[in-house]
């Protein structure tokens, strides 16, 4: 636990350094992602709540109300929209430029070194290593985007705890047996218990992911390497025809590739069968958490804790977990 959160401090700390340098290359970058972000979240919540006026009004068959409500949700929608597609060519046309420009201060610096500074191969490898890592993950243009998706789930989650609060502390109007389940202490530990099922559930599933994809990469490499050095140094080495004749290995050869292909059919077989498996894990603990959800909050409504329309919100909420 405590080398994760160093590993995990150290990477962000990296990050940092990283935006530094994409904000001293292109200054509006950062805003633009800032602003697409909250526009994010902003439209789908308040998407939910103009909607949630929209169903009462209807419900109370107050024509009026609904027509503002409607005209609410469209403007929200539209205005969302067209934030967001200006955000995201903003934001990739700046990820682009910053990338380009990565890529020319790497040369920029390996050409002011000196001769003998230059001429070391261990450095050629380094700065090769860090291009072939840079386009391998995005290069840098891609970290904003990163940290984008970070503070739009950050604001994402306590905007739907906050809702969620106000839904368990929300108080019934009916007697009975509704009135106790919907009452705040009972409503609580019921939302409390969903929400650790749902994690717990997640957790086990993303654990599979974790050891399916270390074997995938252990095993890739293998195979991986097995190919390239058949391939490179026997395949296409213009040598091989002819000394494939001399020594008939062509028959040898064609075994060869064959055993090779049967052993990255078999690999990519079981990577898919363990991604379809965690699919469905992903998709059955989504789905029980739905149906939880819905369940509970549909219970708010039958016992008069909120209204009919606030349904569509607060179970639009508990849907972004």
């Amino acid at each position: 636990m405590l080398s994760s959160l160093r590993s995990s401090l150290a990477f962000h700390r990296t990050g940092l350094r990283l935006l530094g340098v994409v904000r001293k290359i292109d200054p509006t970058l950062l805003p633009v992602n800032l602003v697409y972000a909250l526009a994010q979240v902003a439209g789908v919540y308040v998407g939910l709540a103009l909607t949630a006026g929209l169903v009462d009004a209807l419900v109370a068959l107050e024509a009026r109300r609904a027509v503002v409500f409607a005209a609410g949700v469209a403007v929200t929608s539209c205005a969302s929209a067209c934030v967001c597609a200006f955000c995201k060519r903003r934001a990739t046309v700046g990820g682009m430029r910053c990338a380009w420009r990565f890529s020319a201060m790497l040369r920029e610096k390996a050409l002011s070194l000196s001769y003998e500074t230059a001429e070391d191969p261990k450095l050629a490898e380094r700065l090769a290593y860090i291009e072939r890592t840079a386009q391998m993950h995005g290069n840098i243009g891609t970290v904003p985007r990163y940290y984008r998706d970070l503070l739009s789930a950050a604001a994402n989650m306590l905007t739907c705890v906050s809702l969620v609060v106000a839904l368990a502390f929300s108080r019934p109007v009916a007697a009975g047996w509704l009135g106790v389940v919907a009452s705040p202490a009972v409503s609580a530990g019921l939302l409390v218990l969903v929400l650790l099922a749902a994690v717990g559930g997640n957790t086990l599933v993303g654990r599979a992911r974790t050891r399916l994809m270390a074997w995938v990469t252990s095993t890739h490499s293998s195979v991986e390497n097995r190919l390239i050095y058949l391939l490179n140094l026997v395949l296409f080495d213009r040598r091989v025809p002819k000394v494939s004749r001399i020594y008939d290995m062509g028959d040898m050869l064609m075994r060869n590739i064959e055993k090779n292909q049967r052993a990255s059919m078999s690999y990519f077989d079981r990577w898919i069968s363990g991604e379809r498996r965690i699919d469905v894990g992903t998709s059955a603990v989504n789905a029980a958490f739905t149906v939880a959800s819905y369940a509970l909050v549909a219970v708010k409504v039958l016992a008069g804790a909120i209204t009919v329309g606030a349904f569509t919100q607060y179970a639009g909420a508990l849907a972004q977990f």
